[in-house]
């Protein structure tokens, strides 16, 4: 298991306080939603570089629009070759917004470069 620099309860409370005054409860536009993803990706990175000098991180954001019938679907995937013991990443979804979802990934990476 990979050290963690923030622990999953405080990326989970970023990520919700985050995308709540971010996105809200907007109605999904697409528009919008590129600068609602720079938003996002800008807020947590400035959180995570708070917490800690010791690691890089990386950071993606997904805006996925549920207002059509039925089930959206998407599939994401990603891969890395990391120090098992220093380095890590960690997923979440977002899902409180009226029609809009989110799907974000947070890697952190151990440097010994502040």
């Amino acid at each position: 298991m990979p050290a963690e620099p923030v622990s999953h309860e405080t990326l989970t409370k970023y990520c919700d306080e985050i995308c709540g005054d971010v996105v809200g409860d907007n109605e999904y536009d697409h528009e919008a939603s590129t600068k609602w993803n720079g938003a996002i990706i800008e807020k947590l990175l400035a959180k995570l570089r708070e917490e800690t000098k010791s690691y890089k991180f990386i950071t993606y954001a997904t805006l996925i629009d549920t207002s059509a019938a039925g089930p959206s679907g998407i599939r994401t995937s990603s891969g890395s070759y990391l120090n098992p013991e220093k380095d890590g990443v960690w997923n979440y979804k977002w899902d409180k917004g009226s029609n809009v979802s989110a799907i974000i990934s947070v890697a952190w990476i151990y440097s010994t470069q502040a």
